[in-house]
């Protein structure tokens, strides 16, 4: 803008003596952020591939600290099932028998339940007894 085609326009004047005072603020910001007074925040960074490159960056480590949380608590909780295993006793036998007895019991009634049907119908071809309908 110092070229004599700009410097005779009032808004060339007026945009030069902003660029230069923004100027005078950004290396005020600088200084202050370089000294550790200001620290800057991710909304502060100019450029949507610098804003991008930093959220990227802070995914990176909340996925970090994610993967060490629960790393923490998959130790706890291996450390609380390895307690609990010698406190708990062990019902897998008598689950087992318990099964095999049901198995048993279930194939009774099932043959006792055929066994009767057998009768009945024994019992209806010779005409001893009726099957309780009434004709």
């Amino acid at each position: 803008y110092s070229d004599p085609f700009w410097s005779w326009r009032q808004t060339s004047k007026d945009l030069v003596a902003l660029l230069k005072e923004h100027r005078g603020l950004i290396d005020y910001e600088l200084q202050e952020v370089a000294s550790g007074i200001r620290s800057l925040k991710d909304g502060d960074f100019l450029g949507p591939r610098e804003r991008q490159k930093r959220q990227m960056q802070k995914l990176a480590e909340q996925r970090l600290q994610l993967k060490e949380s629960s790393s923490i608590v998959a130790e706890m909780r291996d450390e609380r099932e390895l307690e609990g295993q010698t406190r708990k006793e062990d019902y897998t036998e008598f689950f087992r028998e318990l099964h095999k007895a049901a198995l048993i019991h279930r194939r009774n009634e099932i043959k006792k339940g055929v066994f009767e049907n057998e009768r009945r119908r024994k019992r209806k071809l010779h005409g001893d007894i009726s099957d309780g309908s009434s004709k």
